[in-house]
C-alpha cells in the first residue's frame, strides 16, 4: 500500500526538516512561541535559502562541495549568529556570556532537580501556543492549496522526461563533480538549490526535479501572501483573494498550463527580489541598524543574481528608480544603501563571470544574451478567456483604475500607503514593457513575471476596496475562523464553475513516463551505486551520470550475452577478472522495456518492435544458461526486468543486513 505519492515524498521531509529545525531553535534559545510569526518565516528562510546558495557556489569552486561541508559551514553560522559575534573584538566576551548563562542554567536545573512532569509542564509554555496565530496558519494554508493545485496537473505535465528536463538534470548532477560553470555560463542558481533539496531529503536527483516546482509554487504564494500583508494591510482578506487567484483562476494569468511542474528559475528569483523590494520601500521589517541592513540585502542581492539575470537587470532596476522617487525622508538612508548593495552585488557577479569567461575564451556578451533571452521556452496560453494582448491590456486599465483609487489615501497618509503606491507604479511601468521594443526583453521570461505581478495587482486592489468599504474578517475567534473557511471554500467554487480550473481539457500526458521516473527513483533510492546497469534508449544517458552503468538497446543485444559468457568464466578467478576488467558485469542489470499501448507520442519512449524482439531472445539464452531473471516493476506500460549477476550485492538493504 502506498501511502505517500513518490513525488510528495521530498516536500514531505523537507516539512519535517523545517519543523524539526523549529523544534531544536526553540530548545537552544526558549523565547516566546510567539516569536514564530509569518515575518520570522519568511524573513529567516530568504536570509537562509541566500547564505546556502552562496556556499554551494564557493564551496564548488574549490572543490569541496558535499552535504557535509555544507552543514558543517551551516552549524557554524548558525553557532555564529546564537553566539551573537558581530564583531571579532568582542568575541570573546560574547562567548563567555553565553557559556556563564548556560552554566547556571544547568546549574539551577541540576539543584532543584525537578521531576518529569513539571518540566514538561514548565517545557509547555515554550513549545504550545496560548493562543493560534490565524495570519501564519491561513498564509500555509493558502499556499497549501495553490501547492495541491499544481500537483492535480500532475497527469497533464508535458514537461518531464523532456529534452529540457533531460538538459535540466544534467545540471543538476554536475554539482556531483563540484562543476558549476557550463559552457555559455547559464545561471545555475536554482539547479543547485535542487541538488540540495535532492541531498537533504535523501531523494534522487530525478525526483527533485520533479518535484522541485511545486516547492516553488508554495515558496512564491507563501512570499506573495506575506508582501500583500505588508502593502495592503490587510492580514487575511486581501492576501487571500490575490494568492488564490494566483493558484485557481488559471484562464486569467499568462501561464503555461501544459508546463505547471516545471521548475522555473524565474518563479525562484521572485522570491527573493518581491522581498529585497519590500524591504527597501520598508527597512525597518530587515533590521534596524543602517550597516546590518547593508550587508544582509547585499548577501539577498548577490544569491539573486546567481539565479536569474532577467529578474535581476531589467525588473529590480525599474522597481528601485521607483522607489527612490517617492522616497520619504526617514526611509531616504535605507533605499541609498539598497541601491548601494545592488550595485555591489552585481558588480562582484559579472566580475566573477568576466574571469570565466576570460579564461574559456568565451564572449561575457555571449553570457548575458544566453542568460537573458532563452529558447528553450515558448508562450502558449491556450487556456486564457481572451487573448493575450487583451488580458494585458485589461490590467493595464486595472492598474491604472486601483491608483487611481489609492492616490486619495497616498497622499492622506504618505507613509502608511507609500509601498502600495510604489508597488502599483512598478507594476503599471512593467506592464509598459510590453510595448518596448527592445531585444534584450525575453516575451516568455516577461509573460511569467507578469503572472506574478497580476497576484500583487489582485491583492492591492481588494485591499484598497475592502479599506474604503470598511470590510475586514472579524476578530472574534470562531467568527474569524468562520470567515477565513467562506472565503477558501467560495474562491475554489468559483474558480470550478467559471472553467478556469478544474475543468479544462488538458492534453494528457505520458503514464509511461511517470512509470520510468519512478523505477529510476526507487533504483537511486535503494541500489548501491554503480553496482547495477540499466539497459535503456539514449535518454537514460544522461539519468545514468554519477549513479549507474548505462547500456543502451544495441550494445546489450549485440554484446551482452558474450560478455556473460566471458564473465561467468572469470568470475571465481581474481587474476583472470583483473585481466579481463572490461568484461565484468554489474551486479544487477535492469532492463527498461516500454510497451507500446501507452499513449506516447515521443519516439525516444516508443521501442521498435524488432528491437523488442531481440531484448527478449536475449533474456530467453540468459534465463536457459541458468541467470536469475526477474520481473522487477510491470504494469500496462513498461515492464523492467532484473538480471542478478551476483546476489545481494547490490540493494542497500541485502547489504546491510549481510554483514
Amino acid at each position: 500500500m502506498v501511502i505517500l505519492d513518490n513525488v510528495l515524498l521530498g516536500p514531505f521531509r523537507v516539512l519535517l526538516l523545517f519543523l524539526g529545525v523549529l523544534f531544536v531553535h526553540q530548545i537552544v534559545t526558549k523565547q516566546p512561541i510567539k516569536t514564530y510569526n509569518l515575518d520570522y518565516v519568511v524573513k529567516r528562510s530568504i536570509f537562509f535559502g541566500s547564505v546556502i546558495l552562496l556556499l554551494i557556489f564557493t564551496l564548488i569552486q574549490f572543490k569541496m562541495y558535499d552535504v557535509f561541508a555544507l552543514i558543517s559551514m551551516f552549524i557554524g553560522l548558525l553557532l555564529f549568529l546564537y553566539l551573537d559575534l558581530g564583531g571579532l573584538r568582542n568575541s570573546t566576551s560574547q562567548i563567555q556570556k553565553k557559556r556563564k548563562a548556560f552554566l547556571l542554567s544547568f546549574f539551577k536545573f541540576m539543584e532543584e532537580r525537578p521531576n518529569i512532569s513539571k518540566q514538561l509542564k514548565k517545557s509547555k509554555n515554550f513549545f504550545v501556543p496560548k493562543k493560534i496565530n490565524f495570519k501564519i496558519v491561513t498564509a500555509f494554508l493558502v499556499s497549501f492549496a495553490c501547492f495541491v493545485s499544481r500537483y492535480l496537473f500532475l497527469k497533464n505535465d508535458l514537461y518531464t522526461l523532456s529534452g529540457l528536463w533531460i538538459q535540466n538534470l544534467e545540471f543538476v548532477k554536475q554539482f556531483n563533480e563540484n562543476k558549476w560553470f557550463t559552457p555559455g555560463f547559464i545561471l545555475l542558481g536554482e539547479n543547485a538549490l535542487i541538488n540540495f533539496y535532492s541531498k537533504i531529503t535523501g531523494i534522487s536527483e530525478e525526483m527533485a526535479v520533479h518535484s522541485f516546482g511545486l516547492l516553488e509554487t508554495f515558496a512564491v504564494s507563501l512570499i506573495l501572501y506575506w508582501i500583500l500583508t505588508k502593502i495592503t494591510k490587510s492580514n487575511f482578506l486581501a492576501p487571500m483573494m490575490g494568492v488564490l487567484f494566483f493558484g485557481f483562476f488559471y484562464k486569467y494569468l499568462p501561464i503555461n498550463i501544459n508546463l505547471l511542474l516545471e521548475h522555473n528559475a524565474l518563479y525562484m528569483a521572485i522570491c527573493f527580489a518581491l522581498p529585497l523590494m519590500l524591504f527597501t520601500v520598508q527597512p525597518k521589517l530587515l533590521a534596524k541598524e543602517k550597516r546590518k541592513f547593508f550587508i544582509l540585502l547585499f548577501i539577498i542581492y548577490t544569491a539573486l543574481g546567481l539565479i536569474n539575470l532577467f529578474v535581476t537587470l531589467i525588473i529590480m532596476p525599474i522597481f528601485l528608480v521607483l522607489a527612490l522617487l517617492l522616497v520619504t525622508k526617514k526611509n531616504l538612508p535605507y533605499v541609498l544603501r539598497s541601491l548601494l548593495s545592488y550595485v555591489l552585488a552585481i558588480s562582484l557577479i559579472f566580475i566573477v563571470h568576466v574571469i570565466a569567461c576570460w579564461y574559456t575564451e568565451t564572449s561575457f556578451f555571449s553570457f548575458l544574451r544566453e542568460n537573458m533571452i532563452l529558447v528553450d521556452v515558448y508562450t502558449y496560453f491556450p487556456q486564457l478567456v481572451i487573448s493575450i494582448d487583451e488580458l494585458v491590456l485589461v490590467y493595464s486599465l486595472l492598474g491604472g483604475i486601483t491608483i487611481l483609487v489609492l492616490l486619495p489615501l497616498f497622499i492622506k497618509n504618505r507613509e502608511k500607503w507609500n509601498p502600495a503606491m510604489v508597488f502599483l507604479l512598478f507594476f503599471n511601468a512593467v506592464i509598459a514593457l510590453k510595448w518596448l521594443k527592445w531585444s534584450w526583453i525575453d516575451i516568455d521570461l516577461y509573460y511569467q513575471t507578469l503572472s506574478v505581478l497580476i497576484v500583487v495587482l489582485i491583492g492591492i486592489f481588494f485591499g484598497v476596496l475592502a479599506h474604503y468599504l470598511k470590510i475586514s474578517v472579524p476578530k472574534k475567534r470562531n467568527l474569524r475562523v468562520i470567515s477565513i473557511a467562506v472565503i477558501f471554500i467560495t474562491f475554489i467554487f468559483v474558480s470550478y464553475f467559471t472553467n478556469s480550473f478544474f475543468k479544462y481539457d488538458f492534453k494528457k500526458t505520458d503514464e509511461l513516463k511517470t512509470d520510468i521516473l519512478l523505477v529510476y527513483n526507487d533504483l537511486s533510492s535503494n541500489y548501491l551505486p554503480f553496482s547495477y546497469a540499466v539497459v535503456n534508449q539514449d535518454y537514460g544517458r544522461s539519468i545514468s551520470k554519477s549513479e549507474h552503468h548505462f547500456i543502451n538497446y544495441n550494445i546489450f543485444t549485440e554484446l551482452y550475452s558474450k560478455r556473460d559468457s566471458i564473465y561467468q568464466t572469470i568470475k571465481d578467478d581474481e587474476e583472470l577478472m583483473k585481466k579481463n576488467s572490461s568484461n565484468i558485469l554489474p551486479n544487477s542489470v535492469f532492463i527498461f522495456i516500454p510497451k507500446n499501448n501507452s499513449n506516447s507520442t515521443d519516439e525516444n519512449f516508443i521501442i521498435k518492435k524488432e528491437t523488442a524482439l531481440k531484448i527478449d531472445a536475449q533474456i530467453n539464452i540468459l534465463k536457459k544458461r541458468g541467470r536469475r531473471v526477474k520481473v522487477y516493476f510491470e504494469d500496462e506500460f513498461l515492464t523492467v526486468y532484473e538480471i542478478v549477476n551476483k546476489e545481494n550485492a547490490s540493494k542497500l538493504n541485502d547489504l546491510i543486513f549481510d554483514l
